[in-house]
């Protein structure tokens, strides 16, 4: 089978979609699979092309047995809505064009957030006439409304037009959290076309080290991972460093890169906290040996109805690690901290709640080594292998090809 990937990040590039996208490929190859990806050159989130690149008009490579296929797209830092739409747009007309140097293709994925990409792959699986699928990775337009974009109300209109046309189009849509299915069926969305494949962890990466190495002598380490953007609420990690009540040997890292990471880099200089560091974003591959000098890692989005829906990535990657999870969510993801008991869940943007969760969690070792341990194995539950199957399974159902299928 061959399968023909839409994505508007892929490996190197460190992000959620990347990471997935690059897991779940370099997986299907291994079990036999013929797997071409058209993206972009890397250079999510700063904008700028990573080293060993170049932005052309069309380029190929091989990344472990996967064909990747990069086109040319207007390239600008993940700031400003303007600038990110003409990126968006083209990338789908870059690649849809490109899409036709690649032969015998069996399925088509195109991945979320935004719409365009898997609007590339629609229009692909029309000319092709090979079936489609859709994964949502996050619901647009809806989080863009979450994160201030509901005063342009013309683009948010097309955009659920749109929306409505690609859940109408598609042969399967996999959507990552159980928060999407309630959504989905509001719009109408038939259940058969429905196939819950939640995030995960990649194990052999994300694992605590046999021994760890701290630098932080003499301190509690608070960790974050991943991107600093309007939705992840990180200034109130700005406001409970600060507070009176937070115990004094307590130190944040933020480490990532951005929309608001320069924002918060400026306030902490400017109100000289000394108690945040606030890293460069490291290769995937660096991450774990850092998060390992973690005493607990946090993971927070802002308060918003849709993001009740959302389960961050980042969440499993934390479990996995065997650290307390500081669990700045609500919904449905808030559920599953709290259900397999591998953290500690506070309100969303107070600053009070998340000094106390602090201080309440670091406090206590044989509690720290107990959420510890439930997270290693909740995490077990999560991992990309068998999610890669689970994805496989379906394409191959779609295909009505013989196989059992629990997924679909």
């Amino acid at each position: 089978m061959h399968i023909l990937v839409f994505t508007d990040n892929f490996y190197p590039e460190r992000n959620a979609p990347a990471a997935r996208c690059y897991d779940h490929a370099r997986r299907w190859v291994k079990a036999g699979h013929e797997v071409t990806v058209i993206t972009g050159a890397p250079n999510a989130p700063r904008g700028e092309v990573f080293a060993g690149y170049r932005n052309k008009l069309y380029q190929r490579e091989v990344i472990n047995g996967v064909n990747v296929v990069r086109v040319w797209t207007f390239i600008t830092a993940n700031e400003g809505w303007f600038l990110r739409s003409l990126d968006y747009l083209s990338y789908f007309l870059a690649a849809f064009i490109a899409s036709f140097s690649v032969r015998r293709v069996d399925i088509i994925l195109g991945t979320t957030p935004h719409l365009l990409t898997p609007l590339t792959a629609m229009l692909s699986s029309f000319f092709r006439r090979v079936p489609w699928v859709m994964e949502l990775r996050d619901i647009w337009p809806a989080s863009l409304a979450a994160v201030g974009f509901q005063k342009f109300r013309p683009l948010i209109g097309a955009l659920r037009l749109l929306e409505r046309l690609l859940y109408k189009s598609a042969d399967r849509i996999i959507y990552v959290s159980q928060g999407f299915e309630s959504y989905l069926e509001n719009l109408n969305v038939k259940k058969e076309k429905l196939v819950f494949v939640p995030n995960g962890v990649d194990l052999d990466l994300f694992a605590e080290p046999s021994e760890q190495r701290r630098s932080f002598s003499g301190e509690r380490i608070v960790g974050y991972f991943g991107t600093i953007g309007l939705s992840h609420g990180l200034d109130v990690v700005l406001a409970a460093a600060q507070s009176a009540n937070l115990q004094a040997n307590t130190r944040f890292i933020l480490c990532g890169d951005g929309a608001e990471r320069s924002l918060i880099k400026k306030v902490k200089e400017t109100k000289k906290i000394s108690n945040i560091d606030i890293l460069e974003s490291v290769p995937r591959s660096e991450m774990p040996a850092l998060m390992a000098q973690c005493d607990a890692l946090l993971v927070h989005l802002r308060p918003h109805p849709v993001f009740d829906m959302v389960i961050p990535s980042k969440l499993f990657d934390a479990a996995a690690m065997g650290k307390p999870v500081l669990a700045g969510l609500s919904g449905v993801a808030a559920d599953l901290v709290q259900d397999n008991d591998f953290g500690v869940v506070f309100q969303q943007d107070n600053a009070l709640a998340l000094v106390d969760a602090c201080n309440s969690i670091l406090s206590d070792e044989s509690r720290m080594r107990r959420l510890g341990q439930n997270g290693r194995e909740f995490a077990q539950k999560y991992s990309r292998d068998r999610l890669a199957d689970d994805v496989l399974s379906c394409f191959l159902r779609v295909l009505a090809l013989d196989v059992t299928l629990e997924a679909c």
